[in-house]
């Protein structure tokens, strides 16, 4: 991680927007930079900007969080801002913290983040990665690899909290360096493994508890389980047969019915549709009659299109009559209008110019008095402020005597407070002491309620221990007493196993079963050894013509099947008698005396089994509960030690009570009566009241000063604003008479005017004049061209009415000679008049919905007649299919033939209903059989899961064994050692840099312990305590950066700031500590900042970031190599 930019606003004392590059040259070339400046010029606030823009806070306001206020807001402004560009792994990244104040209230906002990754350093945007303040902490975790804390031990060294790890006692020191290096984890490790090895453990003893439930069927019900299943297969396949043969028959009866059903049917269809072709007469009439009517049709449309026309054509020429009467009269208007118009343009102009020459006088006229009233409105504004600045002045004075009185009055009740309380001077004086009375006696009471507090938890954990106690008793009692139980029920199911097994064990007659079913089945292929012996002998006697070879195959054979004979027999001889097979009958009543003797003696078996695994629960329940009292015990008599030790503190620290008290009351009591301090015990409250009394003296004193210094004031100025006063006076009265004499000039202005013109208003007038002559200009213009468009109207409505009598002439003869042809063709087509025509029209519509009627009516009547024939040929079908099966039935003898409907309806019921319970019997053994393999293959896979179980719970305790306990300190305290060491080998490689003469080595028993190592005395070791204040500085700064180099693991970290004492080394010890610093840059190629107010640091180091205040207001400025200003 390397530095690019920082930039930040109003953050601590730098009022205003700074940024510094650090890619600027000088920092290039020296690698060492001084941040240098006077004490509390604000040297680390610039670290502070840089914390604030990664991680939100820093380390001087962590323990602020919270606060109503922004602690790093500069005083006065209302936002801050702290941004950095960095670079990790070759990536650009921006991060960006603010927060201002709400704009009215000046409530504290929230913060506002951000990360981004950027394409170049100097880019103002990018790729937003993170804008809540939560993602953005953990990105910022995450991109650079280090959190706040490791930040600031391997970014940002400080040296306070590496002297302490220097000076801290063993326990002390291994806190510190778990908190700095993170070797907590460690303990969460060493707590997991031993908390994992009892999970294993756990995990082992249900695994077991669950194969003890899952234990599959023995072989004998298992086998009689498969016979039972076989059985109702068979059944379900002989009723499925005859399900399938009633079936048929429904089918076959349905297949008739409906055939009967449907030959009905056709039958009504048909005479329907031979009842609708008598229709068909009627409608063809109709089509005929619609047909001569087409060519006469044509004719009385066009005479009807010619009646329509003329009809028209008389209803234009009326109104072409109407609006050439109507162009008359307008025409006539329009020129009456064009002559008024006129007339009135000529007044117009006559009296826009006799107007002219009284106009000008006016304006003149006006122009004066609007200049006279100018003036008088510039003297009555005058008049106005002189007054205004007298009552202002008068005002003053009235105030500054007020003021000098309210200063008087203050001054003396200020001396009045003074005088009521004389003995406030000396409680100021001793108020230092008595403040250190009153804290002791708050620590040595929070001190005794802290030891009583615990000692009253104490005496409650111990009266709970002992109702524990005491319920352990009673739970003990009733586990041995289960114990006992299970060791009765044990021995008896072990007494009842010997009885069932007769003196035979179960797995001996689990052998003898198993024997003599090989034995049934040895018998079963001997037969059919002997069987087929027969059969070939009796091939070899009748067949004739066999060949040699053939003949040789078959005795052979023969020869074969007699020797396996003999190893069967041999093998079971059991089987056999008088050298032949024994029959299946009695072998099988062998093995069912063996399987019922064996299924008694395996439920023996399991009860004592399950006895013992009850009796071995329960013992090591009682064991496992033992053992808790026990532990219960060992904790209750430690805390009975421990509360004796609270009791002796307890008196320890009341004895130490009293006496704080008596040294507060002997530091008050000067001050404070005796019946004062019975009411009021608590000393805070004494104090707070002498400390009152106190700063009212105090303020008294500065009120008194303040109102003395108040007065003068006030005094000098009643006697300088009294002057100013009377000159106000008299530029008042000056301004008024100039006033006057401007009113009266102007008044006289106005009465001339008056006198003469009136109140007419010239332009206005000038203006009307000149509006009504445009207006009368206008309207003589618009009267010409109406009356114009009025004539040309008239002429074209003339034309027009000619036009349309000559087209209605035309129209009348053409409907004569239409009516006559019409005539004609109506009588040819055999009609007599023009209703009987109308009445035998039809639409084209019409007569093709007709035509269609006819010819679906003729097409349903055939359809309806084939239908018919086809549901004859069906229901004969049907009838024989149905024969032909009876007689199938018959034939086969079987029970169901010659069935009618319901018969058959009834049969099929009772066989479904037979087939579904067989089949739910099937589905229950076959359900059974899927369990019983379940269990079996679950089993077996729970014994391989127990057997890798044990392994690893194997495994766990041997690594808890090494590293784990309850509390994981047996692998933190090993983590600490080699952290510890690790540290010391690199603050040793520190120490060689800066060619000390000391080497640090891990000592104690815990090797936690710091030993120094004196070169230049022969390698004696001693204590760190004994080095000086500039050793001292060396071996922590050795520290230091050892620390910053294994905090922060894998990720390089080029950029390192020290804010250290400088100032405390010799000449000597700096130049030690400066080129041990200007080795580790060379070698790391880190960019180190130093933050230092000594000269001899800031001579050394070429590139210097200076900060200094800005005169007395608190601020600072900074200035330097690629610093710049901005706001």
């Amino acid at each position: 991680m390397r530095l690019l930019k920082l930039r930040w606003k109003n953050i601590n004392s730098f009022a205003g927007e700074f940024s510094i590059d650090f890619r600027d040259p000088a920092y290039q070339q020296s690698g060492i930079f001084a941040i240098v400046g006077p004490t509390g010029s604000g040297k680390t606030s610039i670290l502070d900007a840089l914390a604030l823009a990664l991680y939100g806070t820093t380390p001087r306001t962590e323990a602020g969080k919270g606060a109503e206020k922004c602690m790093v807001m500069t005083k006065g402004r209302t936002e801050c801002y702290a941004a950095v560009v960095f670079e990790v792994r070759g990536v650009t990244y921006l991060s960006r913290w603010s927060q201002r104040l709400a704009r009215k209230s000046l409530n504290l906002q929230p913060e506002q983040v951000e990360l981004v990754r950027l394409a170049h350093p100097d880019d103002a945007a990018g790729e937003i990665l993170a804008e809540k303040k939560t993602e953005w902490r953990n990105a910022i975790d995450r991109v650079t690899g280090l959190t706040f804390e490791t930040f600031t031990k391997s970014v940002m060294l400080a040296q306070g909290a590496f002297a302490s790890l220097l000076r801290a006692k063993e326990d002390e020191r291994a806190a510190i360096l778990e908190q700095i290096t993170g070797t907590s984890l460690y303990s969460d490790i060493g707590r997991a493994v031993f908390e994992r090895e009892r999970e294993e453990r756990r995990k082992l003893a249900t695994l077991e508890a669950e194969l003890e439930h899952a234990l599959p069927m023995s072989d004998e019900a298992r086998a009689a389980l498969d016979a039972d299943y076989a059985q109702a297969a068979k059944d379900v396949t002989e009723h499925e047969a005859r399900r399938a043969v009633l079936e048929k028959t429904k089918a076959l009866w349905k297949a008739r019915t409906e055939a009967e059903v449907e030959l009905k049917a056709r039958k009504a269809q048909t005479a329907r549709a031979e009842e609708e072709s008598c229709r068909t007469i009627e409608d063809e009439a109709k089509l005929q009659a619609a047909r001569r009517a087409l060519a006469p049709a044509e004719g009385l449309t066009a005479l009807e299109r010619d009646r329509r026309g003329a009809e028209a054509l008389e209803r234009d020429l009326a109104k072409a009559h109407a609006t050439a009467a109507s162009a008359r009269e307008h025409a006539q208007a329009a020129e009456s209008a064009r002559s008024a118009a006129r007339n009135a343009r000529e007044a117009a102009e006559k009296s826009e110019a006799e107007f002219q020459p009284v106009f000008e006088a006016l304006l003149r006229a006006d122009t004066e008095i609007a200049q006279l009233a100018e003036a008088l409105e510039r003297e009555a504004k005058d008049l106005r402020a002189a007054r205004e600045n007298l009552t202002a002045s008068e005002a003053r004075v009235k105030a500054a005597r007020a003021t000098f009185d309210e200063a008087s009055r203050a001054g003396a009740k200020a001396e009045e407070v003074l005088r009521s309380d004389p003995d406030a001077e000396a409680i100021r004086a001793g108020l230092s002491a008595m403040k250190l009375a009153v804290e002791r006696h708050r620590a040595a009471a929070l001190r005794r309620m802290a030891v009583a507090k615990k000692t009253e938890a104490l005496a409650a954990e111990i009266a709970e221990d002992e109702r524990l106690e005491a319920e352990r008793r009673r739970t003990l009692e009733a586990l041995a007493k289960k114990t006992a139980l299970a060791a009765g029920a044990k021995e008896k199911a072990e007494r009842d196993l010997e009885i069932a097994s007769a003196g035979k064990g179960l797995e001996q007659s689990l052998l003898e079963m198993r024997r003599a079913a090989e034995a049934r089945l040895c018998a079963e292929w001997v037969t059919s050894i002997d069987d087929e012996s027969v059969r070939g002998r009796a091939v070899l006697e009748r067949v004739e013509g066999l060949t040699d070879t053939v003949r040789d195959y078959l005795e052979g054979l023969l020869g074969r099947f007699g020797e396996v004979r003999a190893r069967l027999e041999g093998t079971w001889p059991e089987a056999f008698e008088g050298g032949r097979p024994l029959g299946a009958d009695r072998l099988e009543g062998s093995i069912a005396t063996l399987r019922e003797w064996s299924s008694t003696a395996g439920a023996a078996q399991r009860k004592a089994d399950e006895a013992r695994r009850a009796l071995a629960a329960a013992e090591c329940t009682e064991r496992e509960a033992r053992d808790e009292a026990d532990a219960a015990r060992r904790r209750a008599e430690g805390r009975a030690l421990e509360r004796q030790t609270l009791v002796g503190e307890l008196a320890g620290a009341e004895s130490a009570l009293e006496a704080a008290r008596a040294d507060y009351l002997q530091s008050v009591s000067p001050w404070i009566s005796e019946e004062r301090l019975a009411k009021a015990p608590k000393p805070a409250a004494i104090l707070k009241e002498l400390e009152e009394r106190a700063a009212r003296r105090d303020e008294a004193l500065r009120a008194r000063d303040a109102a003395l210094e108040a007065a003068r004031r006030a005094e000098s100025a009643a006697e300088l604003e009294a002057a100013k006063c009377e000159e106000a006076r008299a530029r008042a009265e000056n301004a008024r008479a100039a006033l006057e004499a401007r009113e009266k000039t102007l008044a006289e202005a106005r009465e001339a005017r008056t006198r003469t013109w009136g109140t007419i208003d010239p332009k206005a007038e000038n203006s009307a004049r000149r509006a009504a002559l445009a207006t009368a200009r206008t309207r003589e213009e618009a009267a010409e061209a109406e009356s114009r468009r009025a004539a040309k109207t008239l002429a074209e409505s003339l034309e027009a009415e000619k036009g349309l009598e000559a087209r209605r002439e035309a129209a009348a003869k053409d409907l004569l000679e239409a009516e006559r042809a019409f005539g004609e063709k109506l009588r040819a087509a055999g009609f007599e008049s023009e209703a009987e025509l109308r009445a035998a029209c039809l639409s084209g519509a019409e007569i093709e919905r007709l035509e269609r009627a006819v010819r679906e009516r003729a097409e349903a009547l055939s359809a309806a007649r084939t239908a018919l024939s086809i549901a004859r040929q069906n229901d004969e079908a049907a009838r024989g299919a149905l024969e032909a099966l009876f007689a199938s039935l018959e034939a086969e003898g079987a029970a169901d033939a010659r069935l009618d409907a319901e018969q058959t309806d009834a049969a099929l019921s009772a066989v479904l209903s037979a087939v579904a319970q067989l089949r739910e019997t099937l589905g229950s053994l076959s359900e059974k059989r899927r369990a019983d393999d379940e269990r079996r293959r679950t089993s077996a896979e729970m014994r391989k899961a127990i057997d890798a179980q044990r392994l690893r719970g194997a495994e766990w305790a041997k690594l808890v064994a090494l590293i784990g306990d309850g509390e994981g300190k047996r692998f933190r305290k090993a983590a600490q050692k080699l952290t510890f060491a690790m540290l010391l080998l690199n603050a040793n490689v520190m120490l060689e840099h800066m060619h000390s003469r000391y080497r640090l080595e891990p000592a104690g028993a815990s090797q936690l312990d710091v030993a120094v190592r004196d070169e230049d005395l022969a390698g004696i070791v001693r204590t760190s305590a004994n080095l000086s204040g500039g050793e001292t500085f060396l071996v922590s700064l050795a520290l230091a950066l050892a620390l910053s180099r294994i905090s922060t693991k894998n990720l390089r970290v080029d950029t390192l700031f020290l804010d250290e004492g400088f100032g405390s080394l010799d000449a000597v010890t700096l130049e030690k500590a400066l080129s041990a610093l200007e080795t580790l840059q060379r070698t790391s190629q880190k960019l180190i900042g130093l933050i230092s107010h000594v000269k001899a640091v800031s001579d050394r180091i070429p590139a210097h970031v200076t900060v200094r205040p800005r005169g007395a207001t608190g601020e600072s400025i900074v200035t330097g190599p690629g610093v710049e200003r901005i706001a």
